[in-house]
């Protein structure tokens, strides 16, 4: 199994790829490691309000029956 290592920034979620090709009409195995550690404690302090703010968004879902209208009292399937 041949390695190919490049690194890529995140942009929107989404990281483009070019692959040589020698991996065309091959199965390949996609693996992704952040380079820096992010949640620690300790660093969450020190982060700037609007890189907090960039990655609480990312624990924000999308309504799982958006045309259900539930008011504040309401109970509803989660």
């Amino acid at each position: 199994m041949n390695t190919y290592e490049v690194t890529q920034q995140v942009l929107d979620g989404k990281v483009l790829i070019n692959l040589p090709d020698e991996y065309n009409n091959k199965k390949v195995k996609i693996t992704v490691l952040a380079e820096e550690d992010f949640g620690n404690e300790e660093d969450w302090a020190e982060l700037p309000a609007h890189r907090k703010v960039e990655l609480l968004k990312t624990f924000i879902g999308a309504d799982k029956f958006p045309s259900l209208k539930v008011g504040k009292y309401d109970v509803y399937y989660q």
